[in-house]
C-alpha cells in the first residue's frame, strides 16, 4: 500500500511539473492560442499596408495613398476603418467611419484592436497610418481553446504517468531506470564503473569494469561486490568487511579515495585504485555506492622498468665518469711515472705565471736529473731502470705539496713547480729530495740525482727563460760533481754549459753539498711541506 502511495505521489508530481511547463508557456506566449493568431495576422497585415502606404505618399496629389487605403479596408472585413494622418495632425485620407471608430491608443503602438504604425518619407517622418480593427473572436462555450487544451494536458498526463510508473516498478530493473545517455557516458569511461545498491550488490558495470576483472557484465549485475576475489595490497591477511571503502561510504556517508586493493585475476594479482562515494537520495539517505577503479599493474610495472632503467643510466654515467677520469689520465699523465706529462704541465704552468703577473708571489722551478741513469739500464736492464724512474716520481709527489706540478720533463729528467714559493724554500726543498734519494737505494741500486733551481725573483721574461734557468742550474750541478743541488744565481755568468759531463766525476761525498753556506742553517729550522 505504501509504494501504491508513493508511485502515486510520483505520477501527480510528473504531472504537476508538466502542467507548471504548460502554463509557463502560456504565460509567456510559447503556446500559440486563437487570439495570439489573430493578433499576429493583424500585425503582419499592418505591415504590408505600411509597405505600400510609405510608397504612395511620396506622389503630391496622394492619389495613390487613397486608393491603397480604400483598397485595405475593403479586402480585410476585420478592418473596420483605416486613417492616414499627417504630422500636422490633419487625416490625409481614410476609408470607413474612421472618426468613430479609431481609439487613439496613447503611447502603445499596438494594443490587438487599434494599431499606430509610423511613415517615413525621405528619411524624415510624414505621418502615421491607424488602423481600427473589430473585436478578437471568442471560444465556444465561454471557454477559450487554450483553458480546454491545459485541462486535456493535465488529466491526460496524470493518467498516462500513473501507469507508466506502475508498468516501470513492476518490470523495469535497476539499470534500465538510468538514462540512456547516462549508461553510454558510463560506458564511453575508460576507468571501471560500478554502481551498488544498499545491499552491497553489483546494480550496474560498465565494460571497462567487465574487461578488467575478465567477467561479462551480465555475470556481474546482482553479484555481491565481496563475492570477488579481492585481497589486501602488502599483506596476506583476511579482507575486513569493516575496512573496505565501499563499506565506508554506506555506513558514513564519506568518501573514500585511493584506497589501494588487489584482485586476483586469472590467477595474477592486479594492484588497483579505489575511490567510492555515497549516492544520497532527496532526504539526505544513503541508497547505494558509486564505486570506480583505476588499474595501476601497468603503471607499476613501468616504474618498476622505469627504475631499472635509471639505475642502468646511473650505472652507465658512473661508468662513463670512470672512463673519462682514465681519458683524462692518459691525456695529463705519464703513463709509467703517473707524473704530469709535459703538454698539461705547460697548461698549468701558464696559468702559473699569470697568476703571478697579476700580483702574485713569487713561484720556483725545480729540475731533477736522476744521476747515471743509462748505466743503471745497461747493467740492470730497463725493466729496473723503469722501477726507478717510478720510485723517484712517487718520492717527488711525495715531497710536494697538492699545489705544486710534478712533471716527467724527459726521459730520467723530472721538473718541478712550487707556486708561491721563494729560491731558499725552494733550495731546501730539493736539498730534501736529494737526500732522500741518496739515503734510499731503488730495488737494491744506489740512486742520486742533480737538481737545479730557479725562481721568478731572478726575473726571467718568459716561462721558457723560467725553465732554462733551472735547467742551466741543472748541468751546473751535473758539472759539479752530480748529487747536489744548485741554485740559478749561482751559476756563474759566463757559464754556457748545456751538455752533461761526460767523463765520470769523482764519488759523491757522504754529506750533502750545497753551493749556498746559509741553506744548511735554513733546513735545521725548516718546517716540511
Amino acid at each position: 500500500m505504501r509504494e501504491r502511495i508513493r508511485l502515486f505521489r510520483l505520477a501527480t508530481a510528473m504531472t504537476a511539473l508538466t502542467m507548471t511547463v504548460v502554463f509557463v508557456g502560456l504565460s509567456l506566449g510559447l503556446l500559440p492560442d486563437s487570439g495570439t493568431t489573430a493578433v499576429i495576422a493583424r500585425k503582419d497585415y499592418c505591415e504590408a499596408v505600411a509597405v505600400h502606404a510609405a510608397r504612395e505618399a511620396r506622389d503630391p496629389d496622394l492619389a495613390g495613398l487613397r486608393e491603397t487605403v480604400k483598397s485595405a479596408v475593403e479586402r480585410n472585413p476585420q478592418l473596420r476603418s483605416l486613417g492616414v494622418r499627417l504630422t500636422d495632425g490633419k487625416l490625409a485620407a481614410f476609408a470607413g467611419d474612421h472618426e468613430q471608430e479609431w481609439v487613439d491608443p496613447g503611447d502603445v503602438p499596438f494594443t490587438g484592436r487599434y494599431v499606430r504604425v509610423p511613415i517615413s518619407a525621405n528619411g524624415k517622418p510624414w505621418g502615421q497610418l491607424e488602423f481600427a480593427f473589430g473585436p478578437l473572436p471568442a471560444g465556444p462555450f465561454g471557454l477559450t481553446p487554450e483553458v480546454a487544451f491545459v485541462i486535456f494536458v493535465g488529466v491526460g498526463c496524470m493518467l498516462l504517468y500513473s501507469l507508466y510508473v506502475w508498468h516501470m516498478s513492476w518490470r523495469a530493473g535497476p539499470t534500465d531506470l538510468l538514462p540512456h545517455r547516462v549508461r553510454s557516458a558510463l560506458e564511453a569511461l575508460s576507468e571501471g564503473v560500478l554502481v551498488l545498491d544498499t545491499r552491497q550488490q553489483i546494480a550496474l558495470a560498465n565494460g571497462a569494469f567487465s574487461r578488467l576483472v575478465h567477467i561479462p557484465t551480465d555475470q556481474l549485475r546482482g553479484k555481491p561486490i565481496q563475492e570477488l576475489p579481492w585481497q589486501m595490497v602488502n599483506t596476506n591477511g583476511p579482507l575486513v568487511a569493516a575496512d573496505l571503502p565501499w563499506e565506508r561510504s554506506l555506513r558514513k556517508g564519506l568518501s573514500q579515495t585511493g584506497f589501494l586493493l588487489s584482485l586476483l585475476r586469472d590467477g595474477q594479482l592486479i594492484r588497483l585504485s579505489i575511490n567510492t562515494t555515497p549516492i544520497l537520495a532527496d532526504d539526505g539517505k544513503n541508497c547505494g555506492t558509486l564505486v570506480t577503479c583505476d588499474d595501476l599493474t601497468g603503471l607499476e610495472q613501468k616504474n618498476t622498468e622505469l627504475q631499472d632503467l635509471l639505475l642502468k643510466l646511473q650505472h652507465s654515467r658512473a661508468e662513463i665518469h670512470h672512463q673519462n677520469r682514465e681519458l683524462k689520465l692518459l691525456a695529463t699523465r705519464d703513463p709509467l711515472t703517473l707524473c704530469m706529462n709535459r703538454r698539461s704541465f705547460m697548461t698549468e704552468l701558464q696559468t702559473v705565471w699569470d697568476r703571478r703577473l697579476r700580483g702574485g708571489s713569487a713561484a720556483s722551478c725545480v729540475m731533477v736529473d736522476v744521476d747515471f741513469f743509462k748505466k743503471i739500464n745497461d747493467n740492470h736492464g730497463h725493466s729496473a731502470g723503469d722501477q726507478v724512474l717510478q720510485q723517484v716520481a712517487e718520492l717527488l709527489r711525495g715531497n710536494s705539496r697538492n699545489t705544486d706540478l710534478v712533471c716527467r720533463y724527459g726521459g730520467e729528467e723530472f721538473c718541478i713547480v712550487l707556486p708561491n714559493t721563494d729560491l731558499t724554500s725552494a733550495a731546501m726543498q730539493a736539498e730534501r729530495i736529494r737526500a732522500a734519494l741518496a739515503a734510499n737505494p731503488i730495488a737494491g741500486i744506489p740512486v742520486t740525482a742533480s737538481l737545479g733551481v730557479s725562481c721568478t725573483e731572478l726575473s726571467p721574461a718568459t716561462i721558457q727563460e723560467f725553465l732554462d734557468q733551472a735547467d742551466k742550474a741543472l748541468y751546473a750541478a751535473k758539472h759539479g760533481g752530480r748529487n747536489r743541488v744548485v741554485c740559478f744565481n749561482e751559476v756563474p755568468a759566463d757559464s754556457n754549459s748545456t751538455e752533461k759531463p761526460l767523463t765520470k766525476p769523482a764519488p759523491a761525498p757522504a754529506q750533502p753539498i750545497l753551493q749556498n753556506p746559509v741553506l744548511p742553517e735554513l733546513i735545521a729550522t725548516f718546517t716540511p711541506f
